[in-house]
């Protein structure tokens, strides 16, 4: 019974317009690897005990290509800890993954978490997939002025995306965009006033 509900879920929310389950995985969209030899396997494991949080990814992107038995679980902590350490594509690429159900159990909540943690950081990507999660409750309790805020921060990126769902919203892309710079502008002028 609850398959057929995860599955009844997972039909529902591929047929919005908002198409996570349609989209890459951003760890894919990261080109080719170094090649999987001993060496550079090395090379980045020595890198990544030092808590390099690039070389961590780097680490998860090729044992994940690699996929030899045991490579899950540590590929996973690599990215796991990239992330922690504030890695923005790794922060993606593990909402990606909870947001999915790959690799992990899907869990909306911890997809919200990690495409806020790179959203914060000014990714327009992680941007335009919490206001997926904001305008769908994915996660987060639905709200469609936070959707609107978050693809307007992504349009003003010109995130083509976030451009897109502000119009299927009914919004003008470029008021809404104004609309967010200058209410960034008024809380400036008040931190000032506040400092002074």
């Amino acid at each position: 019974m609850k398959q057929d509900a995860q599955v009844e879920s997972e039909v529902i929310r591929d047929s919005l317009p908002c198409h996570r389950a349609g989209g890459k995985d951003p760890s894919e969209q990261q080109g080719e690897t170094e090649e999987d030899d001993a060496e550079s396997l090395q090379s980045l494991r020595k890198a990544a005990e030092q808590d390099d949080p690039e070389a961590l990814f780097e680490l998860f992107m090729l044992l994940q290509e690699r996929d030899e038995p045991g490579d899950d679980a540590e590929s996973f902590r690599c990215l796991r800890k990239a992330a922690e350490l504030g890695y923005i594509e790794a922060q993606i690429a593990l909402g990606y993954r909870y947001a999915n159900g790959h690799g992990l159990p899907q869990d909306d909540v911890e997809a919200a978490h990690w495409n806020r943690m790179a959203a914060e950081q000014g990714s327009a990507e992680a941007q335009y997939e919490l206001g997926c999660a904001y305008e769908n409750g994915w996660g987060v309790e639905m709200d469609t002025g936070e959707a609107i805020r978050w693809y307007g921060m992504a349009a003003k990126q010109s995130d083509s995306e976030s451009a897109e769902a502000l119009k299927r919203l009914g919004l003008d892309v470029d008021e809404v965009v104004a609309d967010l710079e200058a209410r960034r502008k008024r809380i400036g002028e008040g931190v000032e006033e506040i400092a002074g």
